[in-house]
């Protein structure tokens, strides 16, 4: 919109798509910040998969061999690669290179422009894209298994800390934690509480 001449016929369709995209962004922070994140968060990558392939309805300069407004296809498999998982993230870089084959095989300028640099270049954000999607999957599982293992340590620490190790007996600890407890419960309940003790 910046850059494109005013008198172009594109521009006030442009104002028309940015104006729409903004208040769908708003839309989805409402969302958002009412609490549901997962629509929200798949509303928004829906929409960065499909608002750059909208330029082409708006801007037919695009088939024309103008393919600057494509090159945001990227931003759609980057935010895939930070939200979804690796096997979708693939899945709509796929989806969105076929589309850019398509384009290529139906502009009538594929002959006059570079458009192999222009693959080239989605594909190899595809890549980076991917291989992140992957290191961070790895390390999210290793996040999930290490908080995993230090749930059972410190269930296994409590554990040790009211039993005595020999008998394995609980001991005193348990004995006033346990109480503490059960006063408090026969408190609330103004009931009584029986102790023996051997």
């Amino acid at each position: 919109l910046i850059f494109n001449p005013h008198h172009d016929p594109a521009s006030s369709d442009y104002i028309i798509l940015i104006s729409a995209v903004i208040g769908f962004l708003v839309f989805i922070s409402l969302l958002n910040n009412a609490g549901h994140y997962q629509i929200a968060s798949h509303l928004f990558i829906t929409s960065v998969v499909i608002i750059p392939w909208v330029s082409l309805l708006v801007d037919p300069s695009i088939l024309a061999g103008d393919f600057v407004p494509l090159t945001y296809i990227t931003f759609s498999i980057l935010l895939s690669s930070l939200f979804l998982a690796t096997n979708i993230t693939i899945l709509i870089a796929l989806l969105q290179f076929v589309g850019i084959t398509m384009v290529i095989v139906l502009s009538p300028a594929r002959e006059a422009f570079n458009w192999f640099s222009f693959i080239a270049f989605v594909f190899v954000s595809s890549i980076f894209s991917i291989l992140a999607n992957a290191i961070i999957q790895r390390d999210m599982e290793q996040i999930v298994n290490q908080t995993h293992q230090l749930e059972q340590a410190k269930e296994h620490l409590r554990e040790q800390s009211i039993r005595d190790y020999l008998t394995n007996l609980y001991n005193r600890r348990y004995l006033e934690e346990t109480l503490e407890r059960e006063i408090q419960r026969v408190a609330r309940k103004k009931a009584s509480l029986g102790v023996i003790l051997f």
